[in-house]
């Protein structure tokens, strides 16, 4: 984990090629897109002060902006391999009626608009 954010320890990168699409949300405890939790590929890191998602490469997803790319839906879990004890039960949370967590993969560059459209 790295601050609300759950890091994948390498398999996203081999994930389903999915599109994982939405509004980038945080409650002040999950960061979410499309109001599901994310785990977010390896070298993701967050922004406490700007309240923005970076990605390894350096692109920002602050709160609000639309996100898009590769990746898939599955229930949470298992927890990914070598994670924290606390992130299944934070997924579950997080995760809403559908119980559902979104998966982005490194296999296609995820793209971000700063505002959704109106």
């Amino acid at each position: 984990m790295n601050g609300p954010l759950v890091i994948s320890h390498g398999e996203s990168a081999t994930a389903a090629d999915a599109k994982v699409a939405g509004v980038v949300g945080y409650d002040g405890r999950c960061v979410t897109v499309a109001d599901r939790p994310v785990v977010w590929p390896e070298g993701t890191t967050w922004d406490e002060k700007d309240q923005a998602v970076v990605l390894p490469d350096g692109t920002r997803a602050p709160v609000g902006s639309v996100i898009e790319g590769g990746g898939g839906y599955r229930q949470p879990d298992p927890a990914p391999q070598g994670s924290d004890e606390g992130v299944v039960p934070m997924l579950e949370a997080c995760a809403g009626p559908t119980g559902e967590v979104a998966v982005l993969n490194l296999a296609s560059s995820p793209t971000v608009v700063p505002e959704p459209p109106g």
